[in-house]
């Protein structure tokens, strides 16, 4: 497969080449999205290969996801220097890989596994209750928003 990433912070896509192994069963599945397992020869890293199982997801949607990952990733990391001692949030990193093994090359979207506790509950801007840690979240959710536009010169928000 060839393994593409995106540096945010130096605008560059980078390629390697690398053998995979990939299980023949779903991992997950979800409403959009199906999960499954992927190893790279010669590391002890899991990754996941993200599938779409709604629609057949184009080469130039995954690079645009990966691309919007690492731009929110840097853009989280900028926002948790100026924000609260307690801003841990982070975006999963990803890469798009290129299944030459496979019958027309797909290009799949791959993020790391995330072993443990984590939360997937969608930000809202709404809170969930009026509980004070709802409601705290919800705003560092908006201030984060805010940052990501005032910072990308009103180009985008996260």
């Amino acid at each position: 497969a060839k393994v593409m990433t995106y540096s945010a912070e130096e605008n560059t896509w980078n390629s390697r080449d690398a053998k995979i192994r990939v299980n023949r069963v779903m991992y997950a599945t979800g409403s959009r999205n199906g999960c499954i397992v992927l190893k790279e020869e010669g590391t002890e890293d899991i990754r996941l290969l993200k599938k779409r199982t709604d629609i057949q997801e184009s080469t130039e949607n995954v690079f645009d996801g990966v691309q919007r990952q690492a731009l929110g990733d840097l853009t989280l990391k900028l926002f948790c220097q100026t924000a609260p001692p307690k801003c841990h949030a982070r975006f999963l990193q990803c890469a798009a890989y290129q299944l030459s093994h496979r019958p027309n090359t797909p290009t799949v979207r791959v993020e790391d596994k995330v072993d443990g506790e984590y939360s997937r509950t969608p930000l809202s801007l709404e809170p969930n209750s009026s509980l004070p840690e709802d409601v705290k979240a919800a705003h560092v959710f908006a201030a984060f928003q805010y940052f990501s536009y005032d910072q990308s010169d009103k180009g985008m928000v996260f």
